[in-house]
C-alpha cells in the first residue's frame, strides 16, 4: 500500500525536478464531484495535461459500470496513476492495483496517491503480469526468470492502450485479461482509432463479448465481459518471456572485434543493429590505462559491474564475454556479478535473459528504479567496481547531479564509470559534474564515450 516515503540515506534521490507540472482534475459521477491533483513529468506520457483517452475511459466507465458490484480493480499501464487513483477517490471501497513497466511511472503514481490521500497497491509488471511487490522506493530484486506469478482474479481491468502496442502484445494482454477476471468481471479499454478494428477482432478471439462501445475521432472505448463459452473453458495466463515482445531469437551482431548473439524485443532500441553508444562502451572495455598504477595485488580486473539503462544487452553481453575470454573458466569459478538497473522493466528482463543464456552461472541482480540517483538506496557502499551508463536524460533534470548524488557511495576505491551518448550530451554531463573527472574520451560519428573517476579530495589544511 502507499505510505509516506521513508527517509533517504543521503543519496539525494527523490522526484525533485522530474515533476514539471501539477494539474487539477475534476471528476464527476452521478451528481458528485471530486477535485484531484496530479503531478506530471517530462519523462512520462502526457507530460503537460491529462490525456484525452484517459478522460474518455473514466467517463465511459462511470456511465456503464455499476461500481457497487466491483471490488478488485487493476489499472494496467498506470502512467502517473490517474485512472486508478480517480476511481479509488470516487469509490473508496475499491481495492486498486496499479501496474507499469516504467519505474518512474510507479514513483509518480505513488506521489499522486499520497497527494490525493488514497491507498492503492503499486507493482512493476508487463501487461497484467506483476514482477513482484515493489519496496517503498521501488528498488526491486526481481523474481527469478520465468517465475512471474499468474494474475489474481479481479472484477475490473482498465487500461489506456499505448498507440505503439503491436498485435501480439495486445493479444496477450487480452488473453491474460480473460484469465485474470472473475466470471462477472469486466474489461474497459481505450485505444487509438487506427487500432479499433484490431481491438474488436482480438476481443472476440480472446473470449470477450462487447457490452458498450464509443467511437470518437481519435479514440475508441470498449467495455467487455467474458463470453459464456470463455467462462466455461479453462482460462490460463501466458507467463512466457519474452513472449509477444520477442523480435529475434539468437540474432547475430558483429562490429569490429565484437561478435555475439542476442534475443531481442520490440520497443527497445537495438533489436536489429548495435546502438552506437552501446558499441562505443562495449568496444572500449577495458579503457586504456584503467589498471595503470595499481599495486600488483590490486591488479585484478573488476568483478562487480553495474549497467544503467542496459537496453537489449548490447553493453552487458560483450563486456561479460571479454572478461571471461581473458580469464578462461572464471564464469564458473569466479563469475562477474552483473547489476542491471534502470526504469524499464522489459530492458532489465531481456538483458538478464541474454546474459544468463550465454553464462548461466553469472549472478544478475535487477534494480527497477526511477532514476540513477536511487542506486545508493539499494546497494552497499563500495559495492561496484565498474558502472556502464547509457544516460536517460529528462528535460530540466541534470543527469550529472543525479550521478553525483549516488554513484560515489557505491563505487569501490578502484571504481570507474564508462558513459556514452551524443557527444554534446556527454560533454555537458562531464562539465557539470562536481564529483567526477574525465580520464579518457573517444569520439565517433557525433557520439562520445568517456571514462570517469572520482576527483581526488583536496588536501586538508593543517590546523
Amino acid at each position: 500500500m502507499t505510505s509516506p516515503s521513508p527517509p533517504r540515506s543521503g543519496s539525494g534521490s527523490g522526484l525533485g525536478n522530474r515533476i514539471n507540472k501539477e494539474v487539477t482534475y475534476r471528476f464527476h459521477s452521478k451528481g458528485t464531484e471530486w477535485d484531484l491533483s496530479f503531478a506530471l513529468s517530462m519523462g512520462l506520457f502526457s507530460s503537460s495535461r491529462i490525456d484525452t483517452g484517459t478522460r474518455l475511459l473514466l467517463r465511459h466507465a462511470v456511465q456503464h459500470i455499476d461500481f457497487s458490484k466491483i471490488y478488485r480493480v487493476i489499472d494496467a499501464g498506470c502512467g502517473v496513476g490517474v485512472i486508478g487513483i480517480t476511481l479509488k477517490k470516487a469509490f473508496p471501497h475499491l481495492a486498486v492495483t496499479a501496474l507499469d513497466r516504467d519505474a518512474l511511472a510507479l514513483e509518480v503514481t505513488k506521489e499522486n496517491a499520497e497527494r490525493n490521500n488514497v491507498d492503492i497497491s503499486i507493482h512493476p509488471g508487463l501487461d497484467l503480469l506483476s514482477a513482484g511487490k515493489a519496496s517503498p522506493s521501488f528498488g526491486l530484486d526481481m523474481l527469478p526468470a520465468g517465475k512471474a506469478p499468474a494474475p489474481e482474479p479481479c472484477d475490473l481491468i482498465l487500461t489506456n492502450i499505448p498507440a505503439k502496442a503491436g498485435r501480439p502484445v495486445l493479444q496477450r494482454f487480452l488473453q491474460n485479461g480473460a484469465a485474470s477476471l472473475t466470471e462477472k468481471g469486466l474489461l474497459a479499454v481505450v485505444i487509438v482509432a487506427p487500432l479499433r478494428q484490431t481491438a474488436e477482432t482480438l476481443l472476440k478471439e480472446t473470449g470477450f463479448t462487447q457490452l458498450h462501445a464509443e467511437h470518437h475521432t481519435a479514440y475508441s472505448v470498449f467495455t467487455a465481459a467474458l463470453s459464456p463459452e470463455t467462462k466455461a473453458a479453462p482460462r490460463l495466463p501466458d507467463t512466457s518471456f519474452p513472449g509477444p515482445y520477442a523480435r529475434h531469437k539468437d540474432q547475430p551482431f558483429a562490429r569490429g572485434n565484437l561478435s555475439y548473439f542476442l534475443t531481442t524485443v520490440y520497443d527497445i532500441p537495438g533489436f536489429d543493429t548495435i546502438p552506437h553508444d552501446a558499441l562505443l562502451i562495449a568496444g572500449s572495455w577495458p579503457p586504456p590505462g584503467l589498471l595503470a598504477g595499481l599495486p600488483p595485488a590490486e591488479h585484478d580486473r573488476p568483478r562487480s559491474f553495474l549497467f544503467w539503462n542496459p537496453g537489449q544487452g548490447h553493453m552487458a553481453v560483450p563486456i561479460a564475454a571479454s572478461e571471461y575470454t581473458r580469464n578462461p573458466g572464471s564464469d564458473k569459478a569466479n563469475p562477474v556479478t552483473c547489476i542491471l538497473a534502470g526504469r524499464d522493466l522489459l530492458a532489465l528482463l531481456i538483458t538478464r535473459k541474454n546474459i544468463t543464456d550465454h553464462y548461466p552461472e553469472t549472478p544478475c541482480r535487477l534494480l527497477h528504479l526511477p532514476g540513477i540517483d536511487y542506486l545508493a538506496d539499494h546497494l552497499k557502499a563500495a559495492a561496484v567496481d565498474a558502472v556502464f551508463i547509457d544516460p536517460d536524460t529528462i528535460p530540466g533534470t541534470g543527469f550529472a547531479q543525479l550521478m553525483d548524488s549516488s554513484l560515489p557511495d557505491i563505487l569501490s576505491p578502484r571504481g570507474s564509470i564508462l558513459i556514452a551518448g551524443k557527444s554534446s550530451e556527454i560533454g555537458k554531463i562531464i562539465s557539470s559534474s562536481q564529483v567526477f573527472s574525465c580520464r579518457w574520451s573517444k569520439k565517433s560519428k557525433g557520439f562520445r564515450v568517456s571514462l570517469l573517476t572520482t576527483r581526488p579530495s583536496p588536501p586538508s589544511n593543517p590546523a
